[in-house]
């Protein structure tokens, strides 16, 4: 992993300063005047962390605050659950008068944070805009400029690699967590992963790609690979139609299923108990955590349970283990009964989701190169003829080449790791 900025570091730590300041008024600005001790504290630790700022050499610090997003100089917060409730009820009140945005450069000083804080306790119990920017120069508010997720609609392949960068981070976390007998708030897990189910409805193969980029030599750690069990849950879920409610469960489940080592079922959901954030969702995605577990001993269990076992069976034999099978191979042994645990039936229905030749997997042509399978186009014909890029080490992905008009064929569906593949670096 690259190393941090340490300019970036300091900025994006400024910036939290600020708007855990901001929102500190909102809650005290209502209830006390100006030089009110409570507000006065919260000036007094602006100015000083300003100061260590200004003398790193640092001339900006931009808050941007949408609906469901922050920004601060142009990159994502990743929050964490207080950090979310605490921005969009800031964002919420400050967009009451029309702003989105702080905007804090070097001249800023005390007479200034004086005028700010003078006309945002006038404006909070007002509910009218009673900034004076002239007053302070160097704390500038605007609208919110800035675009939130959703906005990028129409630019899926940076949308998805926000949400996936951001799902990673968030269960990597949750994993330490856990391992530190800490229970943290599922909240931000929920919000990401119903985002990523809205946005997988219609580009849900930019997300099967971006869990084949790693580097294919390594088993994923456990809380990557529960990332990408909780993906193809997804995928799978909006394959065979399922409601929203039922997909998240299915994702949840996956994701949180793998808080325990143990294969028995009672152990398996014993984790759950002390997450009260399941809330209503609790029992439902309980007992499929509990039937996967089933599912994989070879014992009845329900359909979610089946169909998270076929899930985790896939991401474990391609992904999970020092001796990957290839996604083609792996596919084919579940739909044919040969892996324990896995029933033919939702297997081959999993088979009929991915393709034949899944995304991101290698391939090698009859004219003996290798290919990375990129694109199935948007008929079931594409899963199983799809469209390939030409793969050289060191040169990354090549020319695109789509088998279903091409002269050359697939011959050979090898593993990642056999063929040399490092989507990691391309």
């Amino acid at each position: 992993m690259a190393d941090v900025d340490p300019e970036e570091a300091a900025t994006q730590r400024m910036g939290m300063v600020l708007m855990e300041s901001v929102y500190g008024m909102t809650r005290v600005l209502r209830l006390y005047e100006t030089n009110n001790t409570a507000v006065v504290r919260l000036k007094d630790q602006l100015i000083d962390a300003f100061a260590g700022f200004w003398q790193g050499g640092a001339q900006e610090v931009k808050l941007q605050l949408l609906q469901d997003e922050a920004f601060i100089n142009g990159k994502l917060i990743k929050m964490d659950a207080g950090i979310y409730e605490k921005a969009t009820d800031l964002a919420r009140r400050l967009g009451e008068f029309g702003i989105g945005e702080i905007a804090v450069t070097s001249g800023f000083d005390r007479d200034q944070l004086e005028a700010f804080t003078t006309g945002f306790a006038e404006s909070m119990r007002t509910g009218t805009n009673l900034f004076d920017g002239s007053a302070h120069p160097d704390i500038r508010l605007a609208e919110a400029s800035g675009r939130s997720m959703a906005s990028f609609r129409f630019e899926p392949d940076r949308l998805a690699i926000w949400l996936y960068s951001s799902f990673l981070d968030l269960v990597s976390r949750l994993y330490v967590a856990h391992a530190a007998g800490e229970t943290p708030s599922l909240l931000p897990v929920r919000r990401l992963l119903q985002i990523m189910i809205d946005t997988m409805k219609h580009h849900g193969g930019i997300f099967q790609l971006l869990t084949t980029v790693r580097d294919a030599r390594r088993p994923l750690d456990r809380a990557r690979l529960r990332a990408a069990i909780a993906i193809d849950a997804i995928g799978f879920g909006l394959f065979v139609g399922l409601g929203n409610a039922d997909i998240m469960t299915l994702s949840l489940s996956g994701l949180l299923g793998g808080l325990s080592d143990s294969e028995d079922p009672d152990d398996g959901v014993a984790p759950l108990f002390h997450y009260p954030g399941l809330g209503t969702s609790a029992m439902v995605l309980m007992l499929c955590v509990y039937d996967t577990r089933k599912a994989r001993l070879g014992q009845p269990a329900g359909v979610p349970g089946r169909m998270l076992a076929v899930v985790e069976a896939y991401q474990l034999l391609t992904a999970g283990t020092p001796e990957p099978l290839a996604a083609a191979d792996a596919l084919d042994r579940m739909a044919a009964g040969e892996i324990e645990g896995v029933q033919r039936g939702p297997a081959t229905v999993f088979l009929g989701y991915k393709g034949r030749h899944p995304l991101g997997s290698a391939v090698t042509l009859s004219d003996g190169s290798t290919a990375v399978v990129v694109s199935q186009g948007d008929d079931p014909e594409g899963r199983d003829v799809p469209v390939v890029a030409r793969y050289e080490p060191g040169s990354g992905l090549g020319e695109w080449v789509d088998l279903r008009s091409a002269a050359v064929e697939i011959t050979d569906s090898p593993s990642n790791a056999e063929a040399g593949i490092d989507l990691l670096s391309t």
